[in-house]
């Protein structure tokens, strides 16, 4: 069984930290079979995010972030499918095009893995994925103003909508809360939704990129119907009833 990579061992230890408040240097350097050195090292990684606070040979949760922790959490689930959803959704891309990157905890794996591009512009409301991007050659990446919202680490409300609604885009990746046959796609919060219907309409192009767990639930604000996606990217635990319907809609179906 290979090592887990740096930014695995940082997540599983801030999952400790979320489970056991603190932890001792001695007991990661155990549990992860590797020195002092490189658990001092992780430590420091995650109190420069101001996740946790760094002890003389141990850490503490830094509890005054907890919605930075609540996205990490997010983001750890189903994190393997979200991975590969997002290398999926990179093949779509070309050169010169204009896209929009969603926010949510699937989206950054699309940028992080764009790389190699030519006169791409980026257009996003997510911190996550602007950072993402940040310094990569070939790569354009533009924000639009808003209300900051913690949750999401992305920017809503009248002046984001403003500014797509003037956009004209190649392609739309689009993250949601829930997706339904009957009722389309749903979101939890109904300035969120809007946004996401005004980004769809600045798109010629619409593309869901959404794990299988998303699949089959109901939120109560409406974004669209389901018909208005072309193309699905998702994993291969997607019910296959859901497949078949999705499919009988006209909709090009990615599993991955």
């Amino acid at each position: 069984m290979s090592r887990p990579t740096s930014r695995e061992r940082r997540e599983k230890i801030l999952e400790l930290l979320i489970e056991n408040n603190s932890v001792r240097v001695s007991t990661l350097c155990k549990l992860f079979n590797v020195s002092r050195e490189t658990i001092r090292h992780d430590l420091f990684k995650l109190a420069e995010e101001g996740l946790i606070i760094k002890e003389h040979g141990s850490a503490t949760l830094n509890r005054e972030s907890i919605v930075d922790i609540d996205f990490a959490k997010r983001a750890r689930e189903h994190a393997v499918q979200k991975r590969k959803i997002g290398m999926e959704a990179v093949k779509m891309i070309k050169d010169g095009e204009t896209i929009i990157i969603d926010s949510g905890s699937t989206t950054p794996h699309i940028a992080r893995n764009i790389k190699g591009m030519k006169n791409l512009t980026v257009i996003t409301p997510s911190l996550k994925v602007t950072s993402e991007l940040g310094g990569k050659e070939g790569i354009n990446v533009i924000m639009p103003g808003g209300i900051f919202n913690p949750i999401g680490y992305s920017l809503y409300g009248p002046q984001t909508e403003e500014f797509f609604s003037k956009i004209n885009a190649n392609k739309f990746f689009l993250a949601i809360h829930g997706v339904d046959i009957e009722k389309g796609l749903t979101e939890i919060n109904i300035q969120i939704a809007h946004l996401k219907q005004v980004m769809m309409n600045s798109a010629k192009e619409i593309i869901l990129v959404a794990d299988s767990s998303k699949f089959g639930k109901i939120e109560y604000a409406t974004v669209a119907p389901l018909e208005r996606v072309n193309t699905i990217i998702t994993d291969r635990d997607l019910d296959e009833k859901i497949a078949d319907e999705i499919r009988k809609l006209g909709i090009n179906l990615i599993l991955v």
